[in-house]
């Protein structure tokens, strides 16, 4: 029988979508559109909502994680899960695109 609390699959969830988003984009950018003759834009078209999004709900995670963790008096697994998520959220969607070579990061 699992330990984990559901908010792991929970914070793995929103990690996979918003990563999804961004692979599914540049796998567009990359290869599809250069087959069919388009010009590569669909990921700089999406990086700023998915990026801002994913950002703002790494940060609530991340906040709402630490009161709960306090409010239990630092034993709740799920508020730590929550709160590293949450960090683990905010730092990969900001950080992936440079790393996929986007050039239309500010």
């Amino acid at each position: 029988m699992s330990n984990s609390s559901p908010a792991v699959g929970f914070v793995g969830n929103l990690a996979a979508c918003a990563i999804a988003l961004i692979g599914g984009a540049y796998f567009w950018d990359r290869y599809v559109s250069a087959w069919l003759g388009f010009p590569p834009t669909l990921l700089c078209t999406i990086l700023p909502p998915v990026t801002n999004t994913a950002a703002s709900i790494g940060v609530m995670l991340t906040t709402f994680g630490t009161v709960l963790w306090a409010v239990t008096l630092f034993r709740s697994s799920t508020g730590m899960s929550l709160m590293m998520g949450g960090v683990i959220i905010f730092v990969v969607t900001t950080t992936l695109p440079h790393y996929l070579g986007v050039a239309c990061i500010p």
